[in-house]
């Protein structure tokens, strides 16, 4: 294998952090104003002191030669700011900073004693006048207060305007089933937007979202100070995905010990019953309410470890839910499970209906009468003949705890670490071996995380920030079927399955039309396990009219090893179209298609870098204008061992990965192109009204689409055959199974990848 393009850019930019100092990231707030005697000339020289209220902690700076002053990295918060010079009387103003903000207060110094103070006692919310961004801050009181359902944070996102989200259900079988945080922001889709916690990437990088949240770490909502929804990113900084930017602050500890303890419990006592509950219990009396107890409890603690030095703030959320589901599908009745049906169903080896519309019970396939054998019977009116009411599990436990250290002056650190824990169980429509489950998002999911950032702020004067940070995170998550591990295939005696540990558990999947599918997910079991690193260094320097800013993000290695591939215990499909009726087809072991796969993990590497330049110039007291030039590229997917293919049309063949460049390891070319200019306008009107402009260009760096965009998944390496029979003769008969051999390379079509 080749030396690794990333770490030379890693050493690059290390290098570079080390000569030049860097800036706030997005996920602080930022000050800036002109200070201006009452014959409105600029003050030079004036000495401007911030005092975060909570922690005591200050930033000093000097005004420059043009009055102006800029304070970075600062904390979410109330804030006192202080401005004196020897002649002329001080003055004070409190305000509030929140995340992402770039606030401005500019003040008018009078001669005077300089033991004379000018205070300002309150302010309104401070206009942002500097920044060309749109988007919207939760504060802590809308996080804290607001009702939740089951304390999602990110149901809060459906405050902000332009902002659409999914709810959170277990009664529907799409792939989003149970997954929490997606939401679409302008018409992007869900998996376009960039989430970042304490400022570094938070944005899982598996390839189906298997976690059920496009985030790694999701801390509790008594964990989060604020968030803000950046919709428009005009401003170089903020890249990665063209939807929102989503930026999350966790709460740090104070000068003061605060705590919160609670219990919320909720159970099915109050609960009505629903549409098809009440409408099966009019048939069948014995249909009871769904259980619905939720319970979630905690408790978070802050405060100081050494006065207006050092803090700490730890907090603990434990879910535990149990809820009953409705499962309403349609299984044969007892007449069709004996070969009965009420219209004409046709032998496929006469072409003539049978006699009474009725199969022979000699005719009726062995593994076909055992599965009918284990099918529940009907227990409800309607074609949709059968009930079930089971219970969804979901335990959690998360725990989060962070340090912030002034370490002198205005330099700071600070270091968070966040863990989660969670199982989730949603059963499927019959339950046991037959499971009856069509979609991989319902089983038993086992999901865990780690999240670990450490950042370092270092002031220079008055002029220059520098801010780095690295962090690390993994996200373990294991998907399997509910009978993992209970093998069904001897119970109904099908054959031409290996019987591996791997992904054994259950039956074959069936799927006859018309009536609920037997078996378990085709794309069950499943994993991802993911690591990534993150490198972070910007730079911040105001030179006059101009707020310069540089930042570097490394992100590797990215590793991802999955196994994310379909029918491993196969899955078989009828539909009619040998006697006229689905049921019948399955009766008779008549299989119309048949897909078998071998199991096959994927080691999957990536890296990405990006860089930007930004530099937001005061024209004038009314007018800013922001110019930016940001740069982002990832690697496209790459396999460990090289083991991926592509086919290549020209010849009919298979391309091998290879050591080499990234195009030949990749088998596709790499866009380095991907150069994306900024440009905002801000114009204040008055006080309280600003115009923003803004254009951009903005690059999807990582789809996050499921398997079907994996190279990895081609053979050699994945052998996924999938037959579908001629309207004459079956694929195979269900008695004989899988013929042996029956995804070996030689069946795989190459012109069909």
């Amino acid at each position: 294998m080749t030396a690794r393009p990333w770490a030379v850019y890693l050493f690059a930019m290390l290098s570079c952090a080390a000569a030049i100092p860097a800036a706030a990231q997005v996920d602080r707030a930022s000050l800036s104003g002109t200070i201006k005697d009452s014959s409105d000339a600029v003050m030079p020289g004036v000495t401007v002191t911030l005092r975060h209220v909570a922690t005591n902690g200050t930033t000093n700076l000097v005004s420059d030669r043009d009055g102006v002053y800029l304070a970075q990295s600062l904390l979410p918060g109330a804030y006192e700011i202080r401005v004196e010079l020897e002649g002329f009387q001080a003055a004070t103003q409190a305000l509030e900073l929140q995340v992402g903000q770039r606030a401005r207060a500019d003040f008018t110094m009078r001669p005077g004693a300089l033991t004379e103070t000018v205070v300002v006692e309150a302010v309104s919310p401070l206009v942002n006048t500097e920044s060309p961004i749109v988007g919207k801050v939760v504060n802590q009181t809308e996080v804290a207060k607001l009702p939740l359902a089951i304390r999602n944070w990110d149901d809060l996102l459906a405050l902000v305007p332009g902002v659409q989200g999914d709810r959170y259900t277990e009664e529907t079988g799409s792939t989003a089933t149970g997954r929490t945080g997606g939401v679409s922001v302008h018409g992007n889709r869900s998996l376009q937007n960039n989430f970042l916690l304490d400022g570094v990437d938070n944005n899982s990088i598996s390839t189906n979202v298997q976690e059920l949240s496009t985030q790694v770490s999701r801390p509790s909502i008594d964990a989060i100070n604020e968030f803000k929804v950046v919709t428009s990113a005009f401003a170089a900084e903020y890249g990665r995905a063209p939807g929102a930017a989503i930026s999350v602050t966790t709460k740090s500890g104070t000068n003061r010990f605060r705590g919160t303890a609670y219990d919320y419990y909720r159970d099915d006592k109050f609960d009505g019953y629903s549409f098809f509950i009440e409408r099966a219990r009019q048939t069948n009396p014995t249909v009871t309410k769904p259980k619905n107890d939720q319970n979630q409890f905690g408790g978070n603690l802050g405060g100081p470890m050494v006065r207006d030095r050092a803090f700490f703030f730890a907090d603990y959320e434990g879910t535990r839910i149990k809820k009953g589901v409705t499962r309403l599908t349609r299984v044969p009745t007892l007449g069709e499970r004996s070969g009965i049906f009420a219209t004409a169903v046709r032998d496929p080896l006469t072409g003539q209906p049978f006699a009474n519309n009725t199969i022979p019970a000699n005719r009726i396939d062995p593994v076909a009468a055992a599965i009918v054998g284990l099918l529940p019977p009907p227990n409800t009116t309607g074609s949709n003949n059968y009930l079930r009411t089971p219970d969804v599990q979901d335990d959690a436990d998360r725990y989060l705890g962070r340090v912030d250290l002034r370490l002198g002056g205005s330099d700071n650190m600070f270091a968070r670490y966040i863990y989660s824990d969670r199982f989730r169980y949603v059963p499927g429509n019959l339950g046991g071996v037959l499971d009856g489950t069509g979609t991989s998002a319902w089983g038993r999911n086992y999901l865990k995380s780690h999240g670990f950032v450490a950042g370092y702020t270092k002031v220079f004067g008055s002029a220059i920030f520098n801010e780095a940070r690295f962090s690390f995170s993994r996200g373990i998550s294991d998907g399997t079927q509910d009978p993992f591990g209970e093998s069904g295939m001897g119970q109904i005696g099908f054959r031409g399955v290996p019987d591996d540990p791997l992904f054994a558990g259950g039956i074959v999947g069936i799927d006859i039309d018309g009536y609920t599918r037997i078996g378990s997910p085709n794309f069950m079991p499943k994993f991802q396990h993911t690591d990534q690193f993150e490198f972070i260094d910007t730079v911040s320097w105001l030179r006059g009219d101009h707020q310069f800013k540089f930042g570097a993000d490394i992100m590797a290695p990215m590793k991802n090893e999955y196994l994310d591939i379909p029918s491993t215990r196969g899955n078989l499909q009828f539909g009619g179209t040998y006697t006229g009726n689905s049921l019948a087809d399955f009766l008779l072991g008549y299989v119309f298609d048949a897909e078998l796969s071998n199991p096959f993990v994927v080691n999957q590497r990536r890296w990405g870098t990006s860089f930007y330049a930004q530099d937001d110039w005061t024209l004038g007291d009314a007018l800013t204008l922001s110019l930016g030039l940001r740069y982002d590229f990832m690697t496209p997917s790459l396999e460990a061992d090289n083991n991926q293919a592509n086919f290549d049309p020209a010849t009919g063949t298979l391309v091998f990965a290879k050591d080499g460049s990234i195009e030949d390891r990749a088998l596709v070319k790499p866009d380095f192109n991907n150069w994306a200019p900024r440009v905002g306008l801000v114009y204040r009107l008055n006080e309280s009204t600003v115009v923003r402009s803004g254009y951009g260009i903005f690059y999807n760096l990582l789809d996050r689409i499921g398997s079907e965009d994996q190279l990895a998944l081609n053979p050699p390496g994945l052998r996924n055959v999938r037959v579908r029979a001629s309207a004459t003769a079956p694929v195979f008969l269900l008695r004989d199974g899988f013929p042996p051999g029956y995804n070996d390379l030689s069946n795989v079509v190459l012109g069909r990848l």
